[in-house]
């Protein structure tokens, strides 16, 4: 089984860089990937950008989070087919933010497109989990820093990994 590795931002090179590796899996006709995930986050439509990827490909994505799943990273990590993390893993959401100037209109249409990403996020997370579109958006609009134990309940991980070696 191939591995591939999303450390760091969540932004247009890591996702050129995925999405030539997935499509090199896919073209050899494996069919499963291990994707280990370390983010604090990065851009929001690149976070679409990789959730959409992975959710289409026909691979099975076992996914492994270790220190940090933040921000446009959590999509990546809830798109996975089966999600594990280290159990001192931290997940994180919150609320958006942008600086908007120019006319009142057009900052008008932009906080109404924030508004509307931030609930489609919601529920996709929702999709993901055991947890409704209301809780993920509650828990985004007081930045919530989530433990593995935390996630688990929420349904967004299948397993939590230990650190006991046998």
């Amino acid at each position: 089984m191939r591995t591939i590795r999303i450390i760091g931002a969540i932004d247009e090179n890591a996702f050129k860089k995925f999405s030539r590796q997935l499509e090199e899996v896919e073209e050899s006709g494996e069919d499963h990937v291990h994707l280990e995930l370390l983010s604090e986050g990065g851009e929001e439509y690149t976070g679409l950008a990789f959730y959409g990827r992975i959710v289409n490909s026909p691979v099975h994505i076992t996914c492994t989070a270790y220190g940090c799943v933040m921000s446009a990273a959590t999509l990546v990590f809830a798109a996975c087919d089966y999600r594990q993390l280290d159990s001192a893993c931290w997940f994180m959401v919150h609320d958006s933010t942008d600086q908007v100037t120019g006319v009142v209109s057009g900052i008008s249409h932009h906080v109404r497109h924030m508004h509307a990403m931030e609930t489609q996020w919601a529920q996709l997370l929702s999709m993901h989990s055991k947890a409704s579109p209301e809780l993920w958006r509650e828990l985004s609009l007081k930045t919530s820093f989530i433990t593995a134990d935390e996630l688990l309940e929420l349904g967004l991980a299948d397993l939590i990994l230990n650190g006991v070696k046998t």
